[in-house]
């Protein structure tokens, strides 16, 4: 059972959370480059929190509950809580660096009048 979480957490849902981000940035924007910034930008902050409740709850699911429908309902359970934050990173808008650029800087003065 290790070996398929570990191996389900390293080779599956890596790619499977790129795509996911880069996909709904895609429907939402019609735009290649945005999608790839998207899944740039937040790609480690909805993987990293994944590992970290993914392992966990395997590992509660196949030692806690012994009935199937069980684990399922425990899993779905934990996985739609998990998607509400999923959904939270992913509905952020990405700052471009010009727009971040424009937030830092003030604008230049109005020129003088004559």
């Amino acid at each position: 059972a290790v070996r398929k979480m570990l191996f389900n957490q390293l080779v599956f849902d890596p790619p499977e959370t790129a795509v996911h981000l880069g996909g709904l940035e895609y429907l939402r924007s019609k735009d290649v480059d945005v999608a790839v910034e998207k899944v740039r930008a937040d790609y480690w902050k909805v993987q990293i929190p994944s590992w970290g409740l993914a392992v966990p709850v395997n590992i509660a699911t196949f030692t806690l509950f012994p009935e199937v429908w069980q684990q399922l309902v425990f899993q779905k359970s934990v996985g739609t809580c998990f998607n509400v934050y999923f959904s939270y990173v992913a509905n952020q808008k990405v700052k471009k660096a010009k727009e971040q650029c424009a937030e830092e800087d003030p604008p230049p003065p109005p020129p003088p009048r004559a």
